[in-house]
């Protein structure tokens, strides 16, 4: 069970896998989409949410690519996968 309080989400995609956003995996999503996450707001496009998601797994995997990680994303989970980068990114709504 991942900790919530410490910014592990667990969510299955492909397997069980844990969330982790550290300082190091914030300023790698900057780098990569070229911006501040701060200028995202709520609106946080799918690509994004790619970038975000691959970022927050790579702890456990340093090999998975965005493609990789996309192909874990469906209809059928992308609701759960935005309320689990929303946990894991602080919020305290979902």
């Amino acid at each position: 069970m991942a900790n919530v309080e410490r910014g592990l989400v667990t969510i299955t995609l492909d397997k069980e896998r844990t969330l982790k956003f550290t300082l190091n995996t914030l300023i790698d999503v900057e780098d990569s989409i070229g911006f501040s996450l701060s200028k995202l707001g709520d609106n946080i496009s799918i690509r994004v949410m790619r970038t975000l998601l691959t970022a927050g797994l790579r702890h456990e995997d340093k090999d998975l690519t965005e493609e990789m990680v996309g192909e874990y994303i469906t209809m059928d989970n992308m609701e759960e996968v935005q309320e689990a980068l929303a946990k894991a990114m602080g919020d305290t709504k979902n």
